[in-house]
């Protein structure tokens, strides 16, 4: 059986490029699902609204009620709809993975930042 692994619309995906010229928007939440380990060593995404929710607690985080996220991650939960949330990894996969999740929640509006944060680093290395 060779089954290939979901993809994304490209109306679900946001180019490296189109995220550093809205990182600082009021309306956008950078959503980085790698461990806290990787935040730790390699840094992050400098957003005005920026979070990490490892992959491995992303969907529970998606069923909490606003009051219980925002105690949780202290930050206003995203959007019903997913507007302005863009979802990252390291190289891709677990970005594509939470993205899934988000659009099964409903949210259909969220990116996933193709690349992930390593070419991130790659193409702004000092944002």
């Amino acid at each position: 059986m060779n089954r290939e692994a979901p993809k994304l619309s490209a109306m679900n995906q946001i180019s490296m490029e189109d995220l550093h010229s809205h990182v600082d928007d009021d309306d956008v939440l950078v959503i980085d699902v790698r461990n806290n380990d990787e935040v730790e060593r390699s840094g992050h995404i400098h957003a005005k609204h920026w979070i990490n929710i490892p992959l491995s607690e992303f969907e529970a985080a998606l069923d909490l009620s606003e009051a219980e996220f925002k105690t949780k991650y202290q930050i206003d939960k995203m959007t019903q709809d997913g507007s302005g949330v863009m979802i990252h990894c390291e190289l891709g996969g677990r970005g594509t993975k939470a993205t899934l999740m988000a659009l099964e929640h409903g949210y259909d509006k969220c990116k996933h930042l193709e690349g992930g944060h390593k070419v991130w680093r790659q193409t702004f290395p000092d944002a």
